[in-house]
């Protein structure tokens, strides 16, 4: 999977985008706790090499 097109820190929408996810199951991987997030101020945010290592755990 490439990911160089990808920024650094990417929203919900991306990584949906990323993991070809609809908007449901991306909330119940992220409130479920299955992948790591940043939370800052009302944004979710997810990092490049979190979802990397969700993707070679998975």
């Amino acid at each position: 999977m490439n990911l160089q097109n990808y920024p650094e820190i990417m929203n919900r929408a991306e990584v949906a985008e990323v993991l070809r996810l609809g908007r449901y199951k991306m909330n119940e991987l992220i409130f479920g706790g299955k992948i790591k997030v940043l939370i800052i101020g009302k944004s979710i945010r997810i990092r490049k090499q979190d979802l990397i290592e969700f993707i070679e755990s998975h």
